[in-house]
C-alpha cells in the first residue's frame, strides 16, 4: 500500500498458519460475523482520533466511496489538519482532492522505487504512466511489491493513461501474484494487503473463504490487526483488513474509481 519501504517476508510460524488454514474446510463466514468484525475495526480507527496515520485516511476514502462509510470524511479532515507536513501526505492527497497539483520538489525527495512507480500512475497525466514492462517487473518481485504494482495498474487506468483492455495480460500476472501472497500469509499484513488489492483490480472472487477466516481469527480485542498475528494493532493493517472484510461482506458496493474525478 502507500508506504515507505518493502516489508520482509512473514515469519515461518505465519507461513505455517497459512498452510493450515488453506487446507481446512471452513465454511464462508456469516454476515453477522463479518458485520461484527467491521464494526469493531471502525471503532478501533475512530478511537484512534487524530493519531491515525494520515496516509491511511486516503485508503479509507476508497472505502468511503465504494462501501459508503459515513464517518471517514470528517475523520480525515481532522487527521490531516493535525498531521505533520510530509512529501507523501502532500502528493497522495490527489486521492481525495482532484485539485491537488503535482509538487516536483516533494516528488524529488521520494527515492523509494515503490513510491515513484505508484506516484507516476497517480500523476500520469503530468508524468506519463509507468510502462507495463516496468510494472510487470515490479510485480514479479512479490511481497508488497505486487500490491503496489496493482495500484500502479489501476491508477493508470482510472486516470485514462492506459487501457484496461490492453493491460489484461499484466492484470492476470498481478492477480496471480496477489493470490500467491494471500495464500502464503493470509493473517499477515502482506497477505491482507494482497486480498484488498484483489478486490481493487476486480478479482474479489479469488479471495478464498479460508483466508478470510484467518483474517477474522487474527483480529484483536481492540478491533484492530497487527502486521503479523500477535503483533500490536496498527493503522495500516487494520484499514486493509477492514477493506477485505467489507469486500466479502455482501454489502452494496458502488462501482466508482478511487481517484475522484476532476
Amino acid at each position: 500500500m502507500i508506504s515507505t519501504g518493502n516489508r520482509t517476508r512473514p515469519a515461518l510460524a505465519v507461513v505455517m498458519l497459512a498452510g493450515v488454514v488453506a487446507c481446512g474446510s471452513l465454511a464462508a463466514p456469516s454476515r453477522r460475523t463479518l458485520d461484527g468484525a467491521i464494526a469493531r475495526a471502525e471503532g478501533f480507527l475512530q478511537q484512534r482520533g487524530v493519531a491515525v496515520d494520515p496516509l491511511m485516511t486516503y485508503v479509507l476514502a476508497r472505502l468511503e466511496r465504494r462501501y459508503g462509510l459515513t464517518w471517514t470524511s470528517e475523520h480525515r479532515r481532522l487527521v490531516l489538519a493535525q498531521a505533520p507536513a510530509s512529501a507523501q501526505v502532500r502528493l497522495f492527497a490527489r486521492l481525495v482532492d482532484p485539485g491537488v497539483r503535482l509538487d516536483p520538489v516533494a516528488l524529488a525527495t521520494l527515492t523509494n522505487e515503490s513510491d515513484r512507480i505508484i506516484l507516476s500512475a497517480l500523476y500520469c497525466p503530468e508524468l506519463g504512466a509507468p510502462s507495463p514492462e516496468v510494472v510487470g517487473r515490479f510485480a514479479a518481485k512479490g511481497g508488497t511489491d505486487v500490491s503496489h504494482a496493482a495500484l500502479a495498474l489501476q491508477w493508470s487506468v482510472e486516470n485514462g493513461c492506459l487501457s484496461a483492455h490492453a493491460l489484461e495480460t499484466l492484470r492476470r500476472q498481478i492477480v496471480l501474484g496477489l493470490v500467491e501472497e494471500a495464500a502464503r500469509a493470509p493473517a499477515a499484513d502482506v497477505g491482507i494487503e494482497a486480498m484488498a488489492m484483489l478486490d481493487y483490480v476486480g478479482a474479489s472472487e479469488r479471495i478464498a473463504p479460508t483466508w478470510v477466516e484467518a483474517v477474522l481469527a487474527s483480529q484483536h480485542a481492540d478491533g484492530g490487526w497487527g502486521e503479523r498475528p500477535g503483533d500490536p494493532s496498527n493503522d495500516h493493517t487494520t484499514v486493509l483488513a477492514l477493506w477485505v472484510v467489507l469486500a466479502v461482506s455482501g454489502r452494496p458496493a458502488a462501482d466508482v474509481p478511487w481517484i475522484p474525478p476532476a
